[in-house]
């Protein structure tokens, strides 16, 4: 992959989490240009909660997205490993006797979709992890050294993507619960009239005053 492709693709990202942005279409994006930059098939990405569950967040083909629902519904296969472990899983070869027995169901139908050799990434950020990143290829093999370091950067920064939207909505939810407790405190109906609640006041001064 040239300089010139890399750079655009970070700038690309960068852009988008500047502005407001929809984090299902920002982790779509995420997941075409990993096939791009990484030269692999396709690419899916699963999201955990703090309770341990996941959910399907991304995927650049329906195959991919079948693949990512069975990992969900049998809790097996190369992401939940990942989001469990917080570590990388690399699969040269789907036919493994040793990946067989692990994965049997995830195994047998990522084969049966064409697959040879899946890799994921966890996606965390000092020390949180928020999901994982699966890179399905058609091809047997290890990934080089690069390509893993860049497929990190890319979950990285789907990382962060998400920590920031997940920010951006919890501040939204205190403005509101602040907005909604300011609109409780006034105006403030005693004995028939209305009173606008001053700080330090207290209901009974407010009731004095009328």
């Amino acid at each position: 992959m040239d300089t010139e492709t890399l750079a655009a693709v970070f700038i690309e990202f960068a852009d988008t989490l500047v502005d407001e942005f929809d984090i299902t279409d920002f982790l779509r994006l995420v997941t075409r240009r990993c096939g791009e930059l990484l030269d692999v098939t396709t690419a899916g990405i699963l999201l955990g909660d703090h309770e341990g569950s996941m959910r399907i967040a991304a995927a650049s083909t329906e195959q991919t997205r079948i693949l990512e629902l069975l990992q969900l519904l049998t809790d097996e296969g190369p992401c939940p490993d990942c989001f469990r472990t917080r570590l990388p899983v690399v699969v040269p070869d789907l036919t493994e006797p040793a990946t067989l027995e692990k994965w049997p169901r995830f195994a047998h139908a990522a084969i049966e979709a064409g697959f040879a050799s899946v890799h994921t990434l966890p996606m965390r950020l000092r020390g949180k992890t928020v999901g994982a990143l699966n890179l399905f290829d058609i091809r047997q093999g290890n990934p080089t050294r690069t390509t893993l370091h860049l497929a990190q950067a890319l979950a990285d920064m789907a990382t962060i993507g998400i920590l920031q939207e997940r920010a951006v909505r919890h501040q939204e939810l205190l403005s509101a619960q602040l907005q909604q407790a300011l609109d409780l405190l006034r105006p403030v109906t005693l004995g028939g009239a209305e009173h606008d609640l001053e700080p330090g006041d207290t209901a009974e001064e407010a009731s004095s005053t009328g």
